[in-house]
């Protein structure tokens, strides 16, 4: 028999920004020919309504083949217990530093007057490009934590430990950083790219709107 083709679609970055990415002239050639091959699919799922409103801006599909279905946050990922302490002022930023995350944003942020004292913790991608020379410029070295990668034990202490959240970026497909931190009770601070606005309101229970 033939079987369905279902085919995942998580952003639309690729097409509409090349330079986001080492070698973005040939990435974005080969997502066009990727989107392409989705009229082939009988199903194409999106994680967020934003992704769906971008793909069928992209690619002429039939909308009705094209279902929005949000990423599961695992279960594990809760708040802490009742009286735990988060550890003031902790800023946690989770991802890699392509240029869509705005990193430059959050570090100039840090520099400001009102959050002298604060410190970053990265989980992630280690600084890379400019990066480094800004946190320099900055005077920032003894305030930004580069953990790298980490265990899904140590995210989720990070999750429960840290005072809040910053997600800065200019778009986003999804957002699982956000969802994970409002699962674990974590603040968050986030900008209105992407999908970010309907991932924070959709853990609220409420309608999507732009922040």
């Amino acid at each position: 028999f033939d079987a369905a083709r279902v085919t995942t679609v998580h952003d639309t970055m690729p097409a509409e920004y090349a330079t986001w990415r080492r070698g973005g002239a040939r990435w974005r050639v080969v997502y066009k020919r990727s989107l392409r091959l989705l009229d082939r699919s009988d199903l194409v799922i999106t994680p967020s309504e934003h992704t769906r409103r971008e793909l069928l801006k992209a690619r002429p599909l039939p909308p009705e083949r094209v279902q929005t279905v949000g990423i599961h946050v695992p279960g594990e990922i809760s708040p802490p217990a009742p009286g735990a302490v988060r550890e003031p002022a902790t800023i946690l930023s989770i991802g890699t530093t392509a240029p869509y995350k705005n990193l430059p944003l959050l570090l100039h942020a840090l520099a400001r007057p009102e959050l002298r004292g604060a410190k970053l913790v990265r989980v992630g991608y280690p600084f890379d490009e400019d990066l480094p020379a800004l946190v320099r410029t900055l005077g920032l070295e003894d305030r930004v934590l580069e953990l790298g990668g980490v265990t899904d034990e140590r995210l989720l202490s990070l999750l429960r430990s840290c005072a809040v959240l910053a997600q800065p970026s200019l778009d986003e497909g999804f957002g699982m950083p956000v969802a994970e931190a409002m699962a674990a009770g974590l603040p968050v601070v986030c900008s209105n790219g992407g999908a970010l606005p309907e991932v924070g309101a959709s853990l609220f229970g409420v309608s999507m709107k732009k922040y």
